[in-house]
């Protein structure tokens, strides 16, 4: 069972066209560390440097309308909740790819598991999946994104 507050989306619809993207239904907050009397005690919400980004392809396999494309998750950070994808700061990216046989990214395959940096970033985090301009659409695909607890694994 994963902690609701934690999970950016479950079963998430990246079906997109070319050029177009679609943001996590949810926004996580990952608090900045605090004294005993409530005083930010950093400014670093990862100190431990084992907070990891997981994406699992889940429901529907991935595949490209025709050939392949390559489709990019990025993950955002921002200093509140609103628009997070549109003007918060990039923190990692990861792109893959994908085919029309959907042979690439079937159910159950993990996109990734990445540490989430230990270095500065705004508390409020986003996902979003992009389709690249110029590209194929991503013609079905559904992910379940959250932030867990991890090994230092870069995949």
């Amino acid at each position: 069972m994963l902690d609701a507050q934690l999970v950016f989306a479950e079963d998430l619809d990246c079906t997109v066209a070319a050029g177009s993207t679609v943001e996590s239904t949810n926004v996580v907050y990952i608090p900045q560390f605090t004294d005993a009397k409530g005083n930010s005690a950093n400014d670093r919400p990862n100190m431990s440097g084992k907070l990891v980004l997981n994406v699992m392809v889940t429901d529907t396999d991935f595949k490209s309308n025709t050939g392949t494309t390559s489709p990019v998750f990025r993950l955002f950070a921002d200093s509140d909740a609103t628009d997070v994808a549109q003007d918060g700061d990039q923190v990692l990216e990861k792109t893959i790819t994908i085919d029309t046989a959907g042979a690439n990214y079937p159910v159950g395959t993990k996109i990734m598991s990445v540490p989430l940096p230990m270095d500065q970033f705004k508390p409020y985090l986003e996902l979003q999946c992009e389709a690249p301009s110029g590209g194929n659409n991503v013609a079905q695909g559904k992910i379940t994104a959250w932030i867990g607890w991890g090994t230092n694994e870069t995949d």
